[in-house]
């Protein structure tokens, strides 16, 4: 597989939500590329996400190595580098409640459709009522963001506090903290939606689905208020054309 380098919007792959098969821009990510030409490489041969992790860390520490010996630079010895401590603030905790609640949920959830896909065989679904189908795309939505929220505020918290106003990487770190974030309330908000649709679907679940939903709704109104940046913050990235 041919990778033109021209098509790639630089740095897409950050900030976003690594559901790829969603994206509208897959096409248009060089991370999203590579990993389809290794697949083709290795004849559509899965890799776990740690197999992923690893082979990532691998090739960034060797190009930033090239880079260091290219520019005669000395890296710095990250494992000295002393990182504050993470806070623990509401909006971290709700995140993790959520991911909690979400999870039980989801298996909760999963039964109910099993049930439910069994019964439509002999009963016809009525009309009005929301296709199978549908609740089964606001599954996957749920089980997809739950995990991504969490991680997404986490890593929005800890880049806020890793520096202070003034120090010359604060600028890059609330970039990073409000890209961060921005992703946490894209999730939010799609996971609010495919909530809504459920809550109108089951009744063995209403209350459960009332309390995440309350609690995503929390987790939004922190994020507004905890990370204002985020809501201005511009995914995909704007490429710039060249001044000639």
């Amino acid at each position: 597989m041919q990778i033109k380098e021209n098509k790639f919007i630089p740095s897409i792959f950050n900030y976003c939500d690594r559901w790829c098969e969603h994206c509208a821009f897959a096409d248009r990510c060089r991370l999203y590329s590579m990993e389809e030409k290794r697949k083709e490489e290795t004849g559509g041969k899965e890799f776990s996400f740690v197999e992923e992790l690893q082979e990532t860390f691998a090739e960034t520490k060797k190009l930033i190595e090239e880079y260091s010996e290219k520019f005669d630079t000395v890296l710095p010895n990250f494992e000295e580098i002393e990182k504050k401590e993470l806070p623990e603030t509401q909006l971290s905790f709700l995140s993790t409640k959520y991911f909690e609640d979400a999870a039980v949920y989801l298996n909760n959830l999963m039964n109910e459709i099993k049930e439910n896909s069994a019964v439509s065989v002999i009963i016809p679904q009525n009309p009005g009522i929301v296709p199978l189908h549908q609740i089964v795309g606001c599954y996957e939505v749920l089980q997809w963001y739950h995990t991504i929220i969490p991680v997404k505020v986490t890593r929005a918290i800890s880049s806020a506090a890793q520096y202070d106003p003034g120090d010359e990487e604060f600028e890059y770190s609330m970039e990073d903290a409000n890209g961060s974030a921005f992703v946490a309330f894209k999730s939010v908000l799609k996971s609010l939606v495919a909530l809504g649709v459920i809550l109108g679907w089951t009744e063995s679940l209403k209350n459960e689905t009332l309390n995440l939903i309350i609690d995503a709704g929390r987790i939004k109104s922190l994020i507004e208020k905890d990370f204002p940046g985020a809501s201005m913050f511009v995914w995909p990235p704007v490429v710039k054309k060249e001044v000639k």
